[in-house]
């Protein structure tokens, strides 16, 4: 019971982390664990008429709004409003600007 107790506190800090803990064992064996780490998801929201794409490729939005990236990764979404819309900005780190750089750490989510 307590193993069970601490394989679940472990795979939620490590979630959080963007790790994933697997337990293996063999039949009557104790289990083997596993840590594969994760590259952290980038997630855009559009909100009107913008399209949105990342340098190195993988956001492709409205199509394709969420990637992951390996950490220390730099990125650059590059917004633009379609037709007679205006940007009005990004949430969070990236202000009024039409390129949003970051370099990715930790999983986010970004609005336009």
């Amino acid at each position: 019971m307590n193993r069970v107790r601490i394989l679940a506190a472990v795979g939620i800090a490590l979630a959080s982390a963007g790790g994933v803990l697997v337990a293996l064992s063999m039949r009557g064996g104790p289990p083997a664990h596993v840590v594969a780490h994760v590259s952290p998801l980038l997630r855009v929201h559009v909100r009107g008429h913008a399209s949105v794409r990342s340098v190195p490729a993988g956001i492709a939005c409205p199509h394709t709004c969420a990637a992951a990236f390996a950490r220390g990764t730099p990125i650059i979404l590059k917004l633009r409003a379609a037709g007679s819309w205006h940007v009005l900005g990004w949430s969070e780190d990236c202000g009024r600007r039409a390129n949003c750089r970051l370099t990715m750490s930790s999983p986010r989510t970004l609005d336009v």
